[in-house]
């Protein structure tokens, strides 16, 4: 999972989300970067979304990174909760499914940013991306 994560594209779609460009010119940069890429695509594919929504809002390297897990914690909701709707003692409907994966989102994105800010340089990004893993992946609370 780091490989992916830590990967020369996704590092890449950072520093396009910390230049503050128009979505399409930021989509086009990645784009162009990922041409010939055939690792981590899936990572490619949710880094790709996570930067559009980023140049939207004008959101810097960090907020593209709390973007990017929170496409990953989306995704992977996404693919399991259907199999908990609606059975006894579980979720009791889509609704609540769908507020179920937001709030998955909203506390990845706050979980993600408590790491910091965005480390671009090829020698610390490697160990960015692991303390964000790091926090993702801890049972403890963290404030």
């Amino acid at each position: 999972m780091l490989q992916d994560f830590a990967s020369a594209p996704i590092l890449e779609a950072c520093r396009l989300a910390s230049a503050e460009m128009s979505p399409q010119d930021a989509i086009a940069g990645f784009n162009a970067a990922t041409k010939y890429e055939s690792e981590a695509g899936l990572v490619i594919d949710m880094g790709r979304r996570a930067l559009a929504r980023c140049a939207a809002e004008r959101g810097g390297a960090t907020r593209f990174m709390s973007e990017l897990f929170a496409e990953a914690v989306s995704y992977y909701a996404s693919r399991d909760l259907p199999s908990y709707v609606a059975a006894s003692g579980r979720i009791a409907n889509s609704s609540d499914a769908i507020a179920l994966k937001n709030s998955f989102r909203s506390i990845t994105r706050q979980q993600v940013e408590s790491v910091g800010d965005a480390e671009l340089a090829p020698k610390q990004w490697r160990e960015y991306v692991g303390k964000i893993l790091g926090v993702l992946q801890s049972r403890s609370t963290r404030k």
